[in-house]
């Protein structure tokens, strides 16, 4: 890592709540880690979190931190964001970095700041799956939330107008960003903790899925196929979809439940391949199967179109049909891919975290001197 130049830029961050270490919270951790993050802002999360995740960085929540049981409800909340959102002013800042897949880049900040949004993806349940959304929602909020769905699309439009530049996590989300915001972006793939994985000298007879049992994901698709092919497959991670996945699974397919983080590396290297079946925006997983010698077996559309390379560490298939991952799972067994495992590890060494917070550093720098020169406008 290049050392920070002696006049620094005052840089805070806005997240959107701390309460699950996952994808997005990943990113957090390696902005901090590029940057000197001066001060942090979310709607809602806990202390506990934010400091096991990047130390004693000081953090201000919105109002709605004070609701009882924010914990269990910040999800059903969306109609109170443009309110909450209102009342958390960011300040004494040069450049203000929003972490956004939802509320965060809608905060108020100093008119004379530079405002970059790191777009993990255009709030999905506003635009590109708001009928999926719909669908799992009961009768009165089905009805509340497509009353509301007119107004809160205007809001989350008009608040894109704050932002100065538009980072992307992945090509597929520069094109939603394109499409509903009107703005251009840049993509800087988010990283893999490269180092923490390993190739393993023995593969075990069993598939992998590592995934949130929700509907969106599609592990349906793996259960079906893998009951059709009676080939092993183990499923780590839970969520509501557990009861009904368990109960249309055959003997074959293995849960394993939420899996602490320090056994994941001898999961993903001995599994045989990783399935994905759902669309994802990018996906951490096929990365990490990758940095552990695994190949991936994946529908081909969103991020992992660009981090898997078919036939060569994966083999994609086209439609999200039972017979489709079949056909992919039978090809697989019968050819494999052409990388070997050390290969397969190497060719993601390049999202390795030390080279995106780089990547993130020269990034952020750069766009600070432009607005410095007057360069860069809403």
């Amino acid at each position: 890592m290049n050392t920070h130049p002696t006049t620094k830029p005052v840089i805070n961050f806005v997240h959107y709540w701390f309460f699950d270490l996952r994808g997005g919270e990943q990113v957090v951790k390696n902005f901090t880690e590029a940057l000197p993050i001066n001060h942090l802002y979310a709607l809602c999360g806990n202390y506990d979190m934010v400091n096991a995740l990047v130390g004693k960085i000081p953090v201000t929540w919105s109002i709605l931190n004070k609701l009882p049981a924010i914990d269990k409800l910040y999800r059903n909340l969306l109609p109170l964001f443009p309110l909450a959102c209102a009342t958390l002013h960011v300040k004494n800042c040069d450049i203000i970095i929003s972490n956004e897949s939802g509320p965060a880049k809608a905060v108020k900040v100093p008119p004379e700041a530079l405002h970059i949004c790191n777009c993990l993806t255009p709030m999905r349940y506003l635009w590109s799956h708001a009928d999926e959304y719909l669908e799992t929602c009961g009768l009165a909020k089905r009805l509340i939330f497509k009353a509301l769905l007119p107004y809160l699309r205007y809001w989350d439009k008009k608040s894109s107008e704050k932002v100065h530049v538009w980072i992307s996590i992945s090509n597929h989300v520069k094109e939603r960003v394109k499409k509903y915001y009107g703005r251009d972006s840049t993509v800087i793939y988010p990283p893999v903790r490269y180092h923490n994985f390993y190739v393993s000298d023995t593969k075990e007879d069993y598939y992998l899925v590592l995934s949130a049992l929700v509907s969106y994901k599609r592990i349906d698709l793996a259960v079906n196929a893998f009951n059709e092919l009676g080939l092993r497959l183990k499923i780590a991670g839970d969520g509501p979809d557990m009861k009904m996945l368990k109960a249309m699974s055959k003997p074959n397919i293995e849960f394993l439940g939420r899996v602490d983080e320090e056994d994941l590396p001898e999961l993903y290297s001995k599994a045989k391949a990783l399935i994905f079946p759902g669309e994802e925006d990018y996906g951490i997983t096929p990365l990490e199967a990758q940095a552990s010698g695994t190949p991936v077996i994946a529908f081909r559309k969103g991020g992992v179109t660009e981090t898997v390379e078919h036939n060569t560490a994966g083999i994609f298939f086209d439609s999200q049909e039972t017979s489709s991952l079949v056909s992919a799972l039978k090809v697989f067994e019968k050819n494999g891919v052409s990388l070997n495992a050390y290969e397969i590890r190497e060719r993601v060494a390049l999202f390795s975290e030390e080279i995106y917070q780089q990547k993130i550093q020269d990034f952020v720098l750069k766009t600070w001197d432009l607005f410095k020169m007057g360069k860069l406008k809403h």
